[in-house]
């Protein structure tokens, strides 16, 4: 299990409940994909978007991409060595701002622990 503590002092505040959703995505390889769900996400006010099955591979245990706009930040993990699975959340830049912890559990799990009160935990899996 690696844990990552990213440096923030940002406490997130939010006067509206989040809006959070699920996507099984098979494969972000295919050209326009991120962009694609990014649009999507962003059309329909998505704050946090947990992301499974995007098979994308790297040598860290987690990584970062952010969109060309930089209105989200999608943290992942590696898919394994055949390139199957890999999980990752989707949240907004101002949300990433109060990122406190990163926690790969396992190729297929992923938390990422958030500065609020009280504190949020989002897990994909």
């Amino acid at each position: 299990m690696m844990v990552k503590k990213p440096d923030t002092g940002v406490k997130l505040r939010t006067r509206r409940p989040f809006l959070l959703s699920t996507y099984n995505v098979r494969t972000m390889k295919k050209v326009g994909r991120f962009p694609k769900i990014i649009q999507e996400s962003h059309k329909l006010s998505l704050d946090v978007v947990a992301i499974q099955a995007h098979q994308y591979r790297t040598s860290l245990d987690t990584a970062r991409m952010t969109d060309s706009l930089k209105l989200y930040k999608f943290i992942y993990s590696s898919a394994d060595e055949r390139g199957v699975g890999g999980v990752g959340i989707l949240v907004k830049s101002r949300i990433a701002k109060s990122i406190l912890k990163i926690s790969k559990i396992s190729d297929r799990i992923l938390s990422v622990t958030l500065n609020s009160n009280p504190r949020i935990t989002l897990t994909s899996a």
